[in-house]
């Protein structure tokens, strides 16, 4: 799995979790529909403002969405398997 994937599952749980629809998530965290699913669809890495808002639209901690994603300086990026 990549980066994009695992984030992408990531936000799509936490989503799915509090009920809402990609709809009601986007509205909540003020950024665009076609963005929102582009990431869902592991398609786009959000900036930095649309990761606090979603975060902030989930009431989760930015963390929540990243978790599983890692850097090693030797070995660049990768993803825990849960």
């Amino acid at each position: 799995m990549d980066l994009r994937k695992r984030f992408a599952q990531n936000l799509i749980e936490q989503r799915e979790n509090r009920g809402l629809t990609p709809e009601e998530l986007a509205r909540a965290a003020s950024i665009p529909l076609d963005h929102l699913e582009s990431m869902e669809g592991g398609g786009e890495q959000p900036l930095m403002e649309a990761l606090i808002q979603l975060a902030g639209a989930l009431e989760v901690p930015v963390d929540t969405l990243v978790a599983g994603l890692r850097w090693d300086p030797e070995e660049g990026f990768s993803v825990a398997d849960d």
